[in-house]
């Protein structure tokens, strides 16, 4: 069945809410764990498909922000999930009391009983009206986002498309690229301001009702975080400071050598090479050709399973007025055990990252299915684990890359070991932004940009007043109102951080034993959302990225072969 085949249905509040009634009752006059267990199997049913049609509903929404029947959809989920959220609560409190725990625990798996653990710690009846604030406050953020646009040689265009042009050979491209970029944020940047305002106030009512110090640990929570606290993090991020600023700047330097100017301008970032960045020298159905290939290469499961989905047609990666604003993401339609790809290609290397970062999600869901027979929550990894898998394929798909880039094959490799430096400071200055957000949920605006412009001078310190005298959005601080994780996934953004400590880890083993490497890869796969995060890097023979160790090995490692390459011949 082909994705535009796929029927859709609403989930009716009135008939789920009455059928949740009836599944508590049941589990209380359950006279064994075999009976509860069996109306347990009908509750992951019929929650498979409330996830499936909601799924289904957001992908059709971010295909088309205009379209009036998918736009009600939306925001009609909006409104009445927090409902079934409140309902889902007394299943859940249910399974703790339970005369059976230990019975349900070894038919579900620990995993399952941790989840039910922190879905009560983490949800309450008294948050249901800041859920659905909330939620509606996300959707206007997102249409927002989305229906920007701006006028590129007498074409209109979405406003991402701009960041394909900061990318130019020609420095008055990128400056005029930029600054267009920085004067559309700005149209928006009171709305948003306020906007954000009222999350922010929302979350920590949310915090208080429920009893924690702030939204951090409450956050936390959400996250289904049991193996590392924020203190952890806090360690985690001092370590990338204390020990990528040093390369960061010897290799900023280095790109303005190569670059040959005088000095580095704000309009610059997007350029690593005089001639070119490196860009995939194939687009459409040609890319989709040469990713075939690629996965052969890889593995006969993930080769499969690509024209599985090809035939299904579960991508949607062009550009377009209107369409979802964001990089990209792997939609689970767990019901019909389908993943769909969204995505908006811009004509940059970052496409083909994008697209095996996505497939990699899909990838991981596709062989979390025998784990998810009894319960479809083994599809999802926490999501402290979740993005190990999608960021993993992009490094372990590195012998691969010549089919998209050709003979810049070398110069998109470099970019990529040299952007990583960058990844990191940037991962974990937003991060560490969000933490101070939280803890201080009074600040006004100007105090949030303050503090994200504090931030950036420690995790950049190249960014100073005069390096962004032209720039006095940025200068401003406040850049953070275009970061969607910012946003609306407060604490997510930390995980592609540890993620790609992870990543780097299969990079390194794949270079000495890919059969290994992979074969520890293909097992987290299928490993899917039945353990913890820790239990998966052990799965998966991967080191714990908190410590210090870890850390100074994955700088040696990209140092290593950065200083390898004579960046000079590109």
């Amino acid at each position: 069945m082909k994705f535009s085949e796929i029927p859709y249905k609403r989930i009716e509040e009135a008939q789920l809410l009455a059928k949740i009634e009836e599944q508590i009752t049941g589990l209380k006059a359950a006279k064994n764990g075999a009976e509860q267990i069996a109306i347990l199997s009908d509750v992951d049913k019929v929650f498979n498909e409330v996830i499936t049609m909601r799924m289904l509903a957001k992908v059709r929404h971010d295909s088309n922000t205009k379209d009036p029947y998918y736009l009600k959809e939306h925001e009609y989920y909006d409104q009445v999930l927090p409902n079934i959220d409140k309902a889902e609560l007394g299943i859940l409190k249910e399974v703790l009391a339970s005369p059976y725990y230990e019975e349900i625990e070894d038919y579900f798996g620990t995993q399952y009983m941790v989840n039910t653990k922190m879905i009560v710690a983490s949800h309450s009846a008294e948050i249901v009206e800041e859920e659905k604030e909330l939620n509606e406050l996300s959707t206007n953020y997102n249409k927002l986002a989305s229906s920007l646009m701006t006028t590129w040689e007498g074409e209109e265009i979405p406003v991402m498309r701009l960041y394909f042009f900061q990318t130019d050979k020609e420095r008055s491209v990128r400056e005029k690229a930029k600054k267009q970029l920085m004067e559309c944020s700005a149209q928006v940047d009171e709305e948003i301001g306020d906007l954000f305002d009222k999350m922010v106030q929302l979350r920590h009512q949310e915090a208080e009702k429920m009893g924690y110090d702030s939204y951090v640990e409450l956050g936390y929570a959400k996250m289904f975080r049991t193996d590392y606290k924020p203190s952890d993090v806090a360690g985690f991020r001092e370590l990338v400071k204390k020990y990528f600023v040093p390369i960061s700047l010897e290799l900023r330097e280095r790109r303005r050598k190569r670059l040959g100017l005088e000095k580095l301008d704000f309009y610059d970032a997007g350029l690593n090479f005089k001639n070119g960045n490196a860009k995939p020298i194939v687009e459409g159905e040609v890319m989709l050709e040469r990713a075939k290939q690629l996965y052969e290469g890889l593995s006969p499961d993930i080769a499969t399973f690509f024209e599985q989905m090809r035939t299904q047609e579960m991508f949607d990666l062009e550009s377009r007025a209107d369409k979802f604003w964001g990089a990209g993401y792997m939609m689970p339609l767990v019901g019909l055990a389908l993943p769909f790809i969204m995505g908006n290609l811009n004509g940059t290397s970052h496409d083909v990252d994008l697209f095996i970062h996505e497939m990699g999600h899909a990838f991981q869901f596709e062989q979390s299915k025998k784990v998810a027979e009894k319960t479809f929550q083994y599809f999802f990894p926490t999501k402290d684990a979740a993005e190990i898998h999608s960021t993993s394929l992009e490094y372990l798909s590195w012998q691969w890359h010549h089919l998209f880039f050709g003979e810049a094959t070398a110069k998109y490799q470099f970019s990529k070991l040299n952007s990583v430096v960058f990844f990191f400071l940037n991962i974990c200055h937003m991060d560490h932004f969000q933490e101070l957000i939280y803890k201080n949920p009074h600040w006004t605006t100007d105090e949030r940009n303050a503090a994200y412009r504090q931030l950036e001078l420690e995790y950049f310190p190249f960014t100073t007043d005069e390096y962004l005298q032209d720039c006095a959005y940025s200068k401003a601080g406040k850049g953070w109102k275009m970061h969607g994780h910012i946003i609306n996934s407060p604490f997510y953004s930390i995980d592609y951080a540890l993620a790609t400590v992870c990543a780097l880890q299969f990079w390194q083993k794949s270079k000495a034993d890919f059969e290994g490497a992979w074969a520890d890869y293909l097992r987290l796969c299928q490993a899917g959302g039945s353990q913890s995060f820790n239990e998966l890097l052990e799965l998966g023979n991967l080191r714990y990225p908190f410590e210090e160790e870890v850390i100074t090995d994955i700088v040696a490692l990209i140092e290593e072969y950065l200083d390898g390459v004579d960046d000079g011949e590109f």
